[in-house]
């Protein structure tokens, strides 16, 4: 595993231990509740992946890297 792959994997990880957060700093509208909870669902699941793709899966990167955009759509 190369260097910038597991520096990619590092940073997702922490971005998703960040979505995890959400619901603690939001106010209910701005981002709206559900929005802030399905967010830390995703985090959730980002990090399931990060911790399978440095496993060596390459499916859980492909999917964590699908996730991490569903999470920024949410944003």
């Amino acid at each position: 595993m190369s260097t910038l792959y597991r520096s990619g994997l590092v940073l997702l990880g922490v971005l998703s231990v960040l979505d995890l957060t959400a619901p603690l700093y939001t106010d209910g509208e701005h981002p709206p509740m559900i929005i802030a909870i399905i967010g830390s669902v995703l985090g959730l699941v980002s990090l399931v992946l990060a911790v399978l793709a440095w496993h060596g899966r390459a499916a859980a990167a492909v999917g964590l890297c699908v996730i991490r955009v569903l999470s920024a759509l949410t944003a």
